[in-house]
This record gives structure tokens, C-alpha cells and sequence, in this order.
């Protein structure tokens, strides 16, 4: 797995700003006022949006809840996450979860976790405690 603690480059970040773009068109509002509900300047917000910066964890946590969206997908878009991690990660749930409604709900945790290690560790502990049901 990659380490998660390099940033990545501004373009790694095209996915987050496609977004970015999106919704405050989607939502009609200003960059400026997305950027007030973010918690963070303007000028930082367009720094980001333009691709001269690369988001910071803090900050991909104030955008995924100002846009109500999991933090794993803002992390993935901002280019901080290892895609192929989390694909293996959630199929691994997706086995051992017992039916579709199960894997949501846990897929829903799962992306809310904004640490690398620490979902990795909730697919474990799920892991575990079906071995430990079945077995």
C-alpha cells in the first residue's frame, strides 16, 4: 500500500476540482460562499479549484461535510487515496457481508472513515467477528 502521508500533486487533484465545480454550479453558489460554509478562504478555495493547490486532510473533511459526501470520496478525488486499497477493502466487505443491505450500511461506515489504517482495520474487525460467527 502507498503511504497515505505524501500530499499529492495539484493535478492528481482534477477529480476534486471537476467536483467542486459541479456542485457549486449544481447548487448555485458562489465560490466565495462555498468557501465560507468550507471554512476556509476564497483565495485558498480558488487555489484549489485552479489546481494550485492540493487539499489538505483538514480541509477535504470540511469540503466532504460542507457537500454532505463520504470523506473516502473526497479523498479519492483529491488524489490522497491508494484507489486499488479501497477497491480490494470493499470487496472484502462485500464477501462477507450476509446480504446487500449489510454491505451498504457497512460500506457507508467504511467511507466515512477518513484514515486509511483505520478502515482498514474496521474491514478486519468485521472480518474477524464473521470468522468468529461462522466458525
Amino acid at each position: 500500500m502507498s503511504p497515505i502521508s505524501r500530499k499529492p500533486l495539484p493535478e492528481q487533484s482534477k477529480g476534486l476540482i471537476n467536483f467542486l465545480k459541479q456542485e457549486l454550479k449544481r447548487r448555485g453558489i458562489s465560490m466565495r460562499s462555498a468557501a465560507i460554509g468550507i471554512g476556509i478562504s476564497d483565495t485558498h478555495l480558488s487555489h484549489i479549484m485552479t489546481g494550485k493547490k492540493t487539499p489538505d486532510a483538514g480541509v477535504c473533511n470540511a469540503i466532504a461535510i460542507y457537500f454532505e459526501r463520504p470523506k473516502l470520496e473526497i479523498y479519492r478525488l483529491a488524489g490522497w487515496l491508494d484507489v486499488q486499497d479501497d477497491t480490494n477493502d470493499l470487496e472484502t466487505l462485500r464477501q462477507i457481508a450476509e446480504n446487500d443491505d449489510q454491505f451498504s450500511e457497512w460500506k457507508k461506515v467504511y467511507e466515512s472513515i477518513g484514515e486509511a489504517e483505520e478502515r482498514k482495520m474496521f474491514v478486519k474487525i468485521l472480518s474477524t467477528l464473521k470468522q468468529h460467527k461462522s466458525g
